[in-house]
């Protein structure tokens, strides 16, 4: 008999039949622990845990069916009865163990008035916002992806939440603020829930080679900026169609990373191994996309480039695709820009650049593959 996948943890007066190896009986009348064990290297056995897997007292289990719930196990787990609500809008559960760490509640049928189900209405929008940023690598003459994208999520009735994502990067105080602060991003957030939403969220979007502008100095930069982006976003989302219903998708893939080399120089940079030595390796790179109805919302481990991000969004608005992109997913690759840039003796290239010349188009030919892959239409 081999061991189960999936262990199984069974409350029963008397000893269920089937058991695998490693799972687990217990049985309340006697307050004692079961486990299938292996003997003898080939035989398995239900044998009686010793008094101390259980607890020192007796245990105090909720009636219904469900898996086993023993003080002192890794899988304490407890399934309760079914409790109708039959009207009224709250209900008081008791019986729990004081070691309880945490509690489930299964909603099922559950209504606001006793006619209408819980909705969840969400959709999708952006607008241009191209006086906030700017590229940092050429300036002015540089492609710059200036489109702040958003999620606008409502709970019919009740609370409303928005996500919101933008390329500038959230760099706009500069290196001589010592003092911790959430810079644009923060004024935005805090605007949006005082004044429209109950939750607001940004994710950073496409920085990479993004910087921000705006008027103001110290605080009053990104205060402008923050501020600014969430009195746009307030006269647009009324604008936004909410759907109850939509088709949801998503798609991971894991990257095999080129040689990893820091730089130190245009021209010269140190061998991989004395580069794991510097700094750790990437370990477990991911790029991610999903589906929302018609957003599709691509990730990247790093800062991803702009100019790349404006590409796949003009690609799959072609096919009638809302799209964003967002940086920082996970583990965190350096900065993610066009091969034509990697010379450059500036910032990005040189000094975040630990790939080579074509890691940014390695990485944006595997984000547009997924986005291709994600819109094709499904099989049936």
């Amino acid at each position: 008999m081999t061991a189960s996948t999936n262990l199984v943890h069974i409350v029963s007066t008397t000893q269920p039949t089937g058991l695998n190896l490693g799972d687990e009986w217990y049985n309340p009348t006697t307050n004692t622990l079961y486990k299938n064990l292996l003997v003898n290297g080939t035989t398995t056995l239900v044998n009686q845990l010793p008094a101390s897997a259980n607890s020192t007292s007796n245990i105090s289990m909720p009636t219904g069916t469900g898996a086993a719930a023993v003080q002192g196990l890794s899988t304490n787990i407890a399934s309760g009865n079914v409790t109708p609500s039959t009207s009224g809008t709250s209900i008081d559960f008791t019986g729990i163990p004081s070691w309880a760490k945490r509690i489930t509640v299964i909603f099922n049928s559950v209504s606001t008035n006793g006619i209408s189900n819980l909705v969840l209405r969400i959709g999708n929008g952006s607008f241009k916002a191209a006086n906030f940023t700017t590229n940092r690598i050429v300036g002015e003459s540089g492609t710059k992806n200036s489109d702040f994208a958003f999620i606008s999520i409502e709970q019919i009735g009740r609370r409303k939440a928005v996500i919101g994502s933008y390329g500038a990067h959230a760099t706009s105080m500069g290196a001589d603020n010592m003092e911790f602060s959430a810079d644009y991003p923060g004024y935005w957030q805090r605007k949006m829930e005082q004044e429209t939403v109950d939750l607001a969220i940004f994710c950073g979007g496409s920085v990479g080679s993004q910087s921000p502008s705006g008027e103001g100095k110290g605080f009053e930069k990104p205060k402008n900026i923050g501020e600014s982006l969430a009195d746009s976003l307030k006269l647009y989302l009324p604008t936004v169609a909410l759907k109850d219903k939509m088709e949801l998708s998503s798609l991971t893939l894991k990257v095999d990373l080129p040689p990893y080399n820091i730089r130190l120089t245009t021209q010269t940079n140190f061998t991989t191994w004395v580069s794991k030595k510097l700094m750790p390796y990437p370990e477990n790179v991911y790029l991610q996309t999903i589906k929302m109805g018609n957003l599709i919302w691509l990730t990247a481990p790093c800062d991803f480039s702009g100019e790349f991000a404006l590409q796949l969004k003009n690609s799959l608005a072609a096919k009638g695709y809302n799209a964003n992109v967002t940086s920082f997913n996970g583990s965190y690759v350096g900065y993610i820009i066009p091969g034509k840039y990697f010379y450059f003796d500036s910032y990005e290239p040189k000094t975040m650049g630990w790939f080579g010349p074509n890691m940014g188009e390695y990485t944006f030919e595997l984000l547009r593959h997924l986005s291709e892959k994600i819109t094709e239409p499904v099989k049936k």
